[in-house]
């Protein structure tokens, strides 16, 4: 629910025309895992995923020109629309919460890549 609500908030910026589906969507499920508060252990593996096959990590790999926070609060809010699914989720969800769960899945995507370098 949460990563298909964020692909399709992502879309409504501009500067992410460029992206593909499947890569938004692939944020989007990072983005959930922390939302949802996942194990460690799960979201390691999907950030180990995503980085082996190219997919989208951090909003540097979404975003060349940069995204603000009011971009940011923008995305979240749509992707909290009635026309997406994040009601869905088990527990009810605020732009606010969305936010918070983007700005730690672009740290935890910049962290893991500077971790596992090779």
């Amino acid at each position: 629910a949460c990563a298909h609500s964020i692909y399709n908030a992502f879309t409504t910026l501009p500067q992410c025309h460029q992206m593909y589906h499947g890569e938004l969507v692939a944020f989007g499920t990072l983005v959930q895992l922390i939302l949802e508060k996942r194990q460690e252990r799960e979201v390691e593996e999907v950030l180990r995923f995503c980085t082996h096959v190219g997919l989208p990590t951090t909003f540097g790999d979404i975003c060349s020109t940069g995204l603000t926070r009011e971009d940011l609060m923008a995305v979240a809010a749509a992707a909290c629309s009635p026309v997406n699914f994040m009601a869905s989720e088990p527990f009810p969800v605020s732009p606010d919460q969305v936010y918070e769960a983007l700005v730690a899945a672009d740290a935890r995507g910049r962290s893991f890549r500077e971790t596992n370098r090779t």
